[in-house]
């Protein structure tokens, strides 16, 4: 590799003349065969006026005329600062030039090109460290200040005032995904730590490889001294980099082993192992007989076990949780890449890709005023991409899913018919919606207790089903969504039921013993005790 550097050329006695800058080049020479230069900088290099290198006898030199730059950590006259990676070198120079008095000389004289040559050669180097270690050679390299510095969105063009999701729900500051590539956990990995890492970038360096890696993964540190000299490893865990005392000079590096595919417990790569073994030969017998219908039942019970875990504000279990729900994708997707229909990265693909494409205000140059806009947009490009597939719904209500809970389906029937003017106008209008069927349904009632025939029973339960159907546009009007307030209400109405058992369990009675009285007194108090409970597990709600 060749990079160019500008020094400022001393300033001569006479102080009107004018400072001429010096090209000083840095030519990367590899590993240490002459053939493995590239022909542009073998053409550098001999071209070259002077050539300075720390190992002026390396095999890439042979037979250039190559003048000995010392290495004097006592002036801290030059520092090997590897800010590439994949092995190319670069070197430096840091202080004055007045620092390298042949350098100086020369310049002071000639004013021509000089050629700094990367002769300390690292792979090599670290090679010879680790020479029972088949992955060493062909470990993948990575640069400690980018691993440090970057994150998933930083090149992302922000085009509005929209905050975070942490800052707009009021959940703390917001901080920025650690970048997960090129981390390739099953190749050996080499970190170089340029500039010598503080303990705070160590820290901070170990908490984004434990995104990938077990604590107590196997690590190496490497490290060559200024005069190019290996010094012996150091062996060990992940876990202790924070603590590991780097040199105080040269150049060093953390070398991670590979780790196993099977080992690989915190990436989808490690899921899409297990599944593709369950799911292979010699895999489990049960799997192997199941099929993307007969899993159906097990898809809407992990979905809802989701649901439940949301409902009780159950960190942990929402965790666990979500990894079955993904189970079920990985399963349908292994499925389908055996049948030869489609693969998991094409299941990511396609969604990556929606998501791209409805979100032009974010990914692209359109301007929003308000979350009605977004949905109108989000409306628009779905139909576009219907009529792309040669598709289209005939009806506004077409598009959601019959297998969808009734509560939730009647809610998306109203959303959908409102977002082409068929609504209410006020919120008082459908507050007088729900008193009328509230009022019919009494009025079906009446009829039914008068005359119970199938008939008037078939009209009692249309009106109820009336009544619930505008409650929940209600709740819609309320920005409540009526199927977790529901299932919310279910909960709620379990944790006072169960109290009232335990309760009466402890006192050696039962519920059919107590009078109608008794059973009102115990529900008082297990609404009174469910509700201080609630409210000392329940964090304050931030302001």
């Amino acid at each position: 590799m060749l990079r160019l550097k500008s020094l400022s050329r001393p300033q001569p006695s006479n102080p009107t003349t004018a400072t001429t800058p010096v090209q000083i080049g840095v030519v990367g020479i590899g590993t240490g065969a002459p053939a493995l230069l590239t022909q542009a900088g073998r053409e550098r290099l001999v071209q070259a006026a002077l050539i300075f290198s720390p190992t002026p006898h390396h095999p890439a030199l042979a037979g250039l005329p190559v003048h000995a730059l010392a290495l004097d950590p006592a002036q801290h006259t030059v520092v090997l600062e590897y800010a590439t990676v994949h092995g190319n070198a670069t070197l430096a120079l840091l202080g004055s030039p007045d620092d390298h008095p042949a350098i100086l000389a020369w310049y002071r004289t000639q004013g021509c090109a000089l050629h700094l040559v990367a002769g300390v050669s690292m792979a090599a180097a670290w090679r010879a460290m680790l020479p029972d270690d088949p992955a060493l050679p062909t470990a993948h390299l990575y640069h400690l200040a980018p691993l440090l510095a970057h994150d998933w969105l930083a090149d992302t063009p922000i085009i509005s005032d929209v905050q975070a999701w942490s800052v707009t729900q009021q959940r703390g500051a917001y901080q920025p995904p650690r970048l997960p590539y090129p981390l390739q956990t099953t190749a050996a990995a080499l970190i170089w730590l340029a500039p010598l890492p503080t303990t705070a970038m160590l820290s901070e360096l170990t908490d984004l490889l434990l995104r990938h890696y077990p604590a107590d993964h196997p690590a190496s540190l490497l490290s060559v001294d200024l005069a190019g000299t290996p010094q012996p490893p150091h062996a060990l865990t992940l876990a202790a980099v924070p603590a590991l005392g780097v040199p105080a000079s040269g150049s060093c590096a953390l070398y991670l082993p590979p780790l196993a595919l099977a080992a690989q417990r915190r990436s989808t790569a490690a899921l899409e192992w297990v599944v593709a073994r369950l799911l292979g030969p010699g895999g489990c017998p049960w799997d192997v007989q199941q099929t993307a219908q007969s899993l159906r039942a097990t898809l809407r019970e992990e979905a809802y076990e989701v649901l439940e875990a949301l409902d009780a504000q159950d960190t942990p279990a929402l965790c666990e949780e979500l990894g079955d729900l993904l189970l079920q994708v990985v399963v349908q997707s292994e499925m389908a890449r055996q049948a030869g229909d489609f693969a998991l990265p094409d299941v990511l693909e396609q969604i990556t890709s929606k998501l791209i494409r409805r979100h032009p205000h974010v990914f692209g140059d359109l301007t929003v005023s308000d979350t009605g806009t977004v949905l109108d947009n989000w409306e628009q490009i779905k139909a576009h991409e219907l009529r792309t597939k040669g598709r289209t719904r005939e009806s506004a209500l077409d598009g959601i899913p019959h297998d969808l809970p009734a509560l939730a389906t009647a809610q998306k029937y109203g959303a959908k018919a409102a977002r082409i003017g068929f609504d209410w106008a006020t919120l008082e209008q459908i507050w007088g919606k729900v008193d009328e069927e509230h009022a019919e349904l009494r009025a079906a009632y009446a009829a039914w207790q008068a005359q119970p025939t199938p008939a008037t029973h078939a009209h009692l339960r249309e009106e109820f089903g009336d009544l619930l159907y505008a409650a929940v546009q209600l709740a819609r009007w309320l920005t409540i969504d009526a199927e977790s307030a529901l299932r919310e209400a279910n909960a709620k109405y379990r944790r006072r039921f169960q109290y009232v058992e335990r309760d009466l369990r402890e006192r050696g009675q039962t519920l059919q013993e107590l009078t109608l009285a008794e059973k009102v007194a115990q529900w008082h108090a297990a609404k009174q005790h469910t509700a201080a409970e609630q409210a000392s597990a329940t964090p304050p709600t931030p302001v």
